[in-house]
């Protein structure tokens, strides 16, 4: 479908998910352009709405209440939105099978506090991904200089977290993120450890060596 530029746009949705009660919330904002991510076959339309955590899976809508995107992702004032024209050929595809809810206990072990710690930035619960950060951590960081660390990631995956050789107190881990580089969506891929240290029964993050591995063989996924 076209869309004109800077055409009016509604983004619908309940900000904090099911926290909050009552209609749901109306963000106004404009269409900026239609963009593609260069690994995966998904469209993209982009606007200047910022959408809030908890909206996601809500409907973009023109002046007509014509849907024309599905709330996806927002970073500060930029949102992006699968284009409705592309998820009708996939919708097809859908099932409710297979479908498992995430748990996660950082008190368990330091490689589980390491998927907690990633699961968090995933789903965009950053004072929790923030609170899994040891006190030593904290002295060279505060909330707001941590996450802006993050403002152009939109997808975290951890592809393995293991314990680090006979550590006690240190995971090995190998993730994915998704990234807004240029108007584009990039996967990266890394792979090191997190040394943690136990404080009020869970582990916490305190030192990483992370390397980022370009173009990823099969097999490293697997490993």
């Amino acid at each position: 479908m076209a869309i004109r530029e800077e055409e009016p746009l509604i983004a619908a949705g309940y900000p904090l998910g099911t926290d909050l009660t009552g209609k749901a919330t109306l963000l106004k904002g404009t269409f900026i352009d239609y963009r593609n991510s260069k690994q995966m076959p998904i469209a993209y339309v982009q606007t200047d709405i910022s959408l809030v955590k908890g909206m996601s899976g809500g409907p973009l809508v023109d002046q007509c209440g014509k849907v024309i995107g599905i709330n996806t992702m927002s970073l500060a004032g930029l949102s992006l939105f699968i284009n409705a024209d592309w998820a009708k050929t996939i919708i097809p595809n859908f099932t409710d099978q297979n479908i498992t809810k995430i748990n996660v206990d950082p008190s368990l072990s330091p490689e589980s506090s390491v998927v907690a710690f990633y699961t968090y930035l995933k789903a965009r619960r950053m004072k929790d991904g923030f609170d899994l950060l040891s006190q030593e951590y904290l002295q060279k960081t505060n909330f707001e200089e941590w996450t802006g660390r993050f403002k152009d990631i939109l997808d975290v995956d951890v592809i393995k977290s293991e314990k680090f050789g006979n550590s006690k107190d240190a995971a090995f881990v190998k993730f994915s993120t998704k990234n807004w580089v240029d108007g584009e969506a990039e996967i990266h891929y890394y792979e090191g450890t997190w040394k943690t240290v136990k404080e009020d029964g869970v582990y916490k993050m305190l030192k990483s060596k992370i390397t980022e591995i370009t173009d990823p063989a099969w097999d490293w996924f697997y490993e």
